[in-house]
């Protein structure tokens, strides 16, 4: 889909220094009915700051004849960072969906920060699959994560509310306000922080 996306191939460009790779893009052109043309761009990597800008400035060097460069990236993307004002617009926003079917597995598997070493006592309850609610403890020492049963149950949520907090996508506050997820400040706090990351996003519809 990089290389050959629908509709017809695409122009690969890469950035080197020094012999060693700092990024590539792969380009295609959408053509318009008056002969101008919007600038695809169907992938993109940069691995430094520097390569981030030569792509930028490489993409703004199309606009004798294209009207839009149009790529897909996620509300963090690195590209947007580097851009010297807010230059852009977001056309298309498509809100993906995620369910957790297996709660203590992936709980255990999520892989967490190595600077902590904590405990959180849930209680999550799911009306479509029963194995998966009752009261779990989340240990964590040093990125590694063990899921036993039992525990307080200080943090209370359903599948609704789980699926935001287990991407990162909510805060736990913004969830408690919703309804979707009820505990102690305490367990509130603590949970923000091994759940905490970027939003979750996605770059290719599938």
């Amino acid at each position: 889909r990089a290389r050959t996306p629908r509709g017809g191939g695409t122009r690969g460009f890469v950035l080197e220094d020094a012999g060693k790779l700092e990024g590539y893009a792969y380009l295609t052109e959408k053509s318009h009915a008056v002969g101008d043309y919007d600038v695809v761009v169907s992938d993109a990597v940069a691995l430094s700051r520097r390569a981030a800008r030569r792509l930028l400035s490489f993409f703004a060097e199309h606009r004798t004849l294209a009207r839009a460069v149009i790529w897909y990236g996620g509300p963090s993307d690195p590209l947007l960072g580097e851009l010297p004002e807010a230059a852009y617009e977001m056309t298309l926003g498509h809100r993906w969906m995620m369910r957790v079917v297996h709660a203590a597995s992936a709980l255990a598997s999520r892989g967490y920060s190595a600077e902590l070493s904590t405990a959180l006592e849930l209680e999550l309850s799911d009306d479509l699959l029963p194995e998966n609610a009752g009261r779990i403890t989340l240990e964590l020492a040093r990125g590694s994560a063990e899921v036993r049963p039992g525990g307080r149950g200080r943090l209370k949520l359903g599948p609704n509310g789980l699926a935001p907090l287990y991407t990162g996508f909510a805060t736990p506050w913004a969830l408690k306000r919703r309804g979707l997820l009820d505990g102690d400040d305490e367990s509130l706090a603590r949970a923000a922080a091994i759940f905490a990351g970027p939003a979750p996003a996605m770059s290719e519809m599938f």
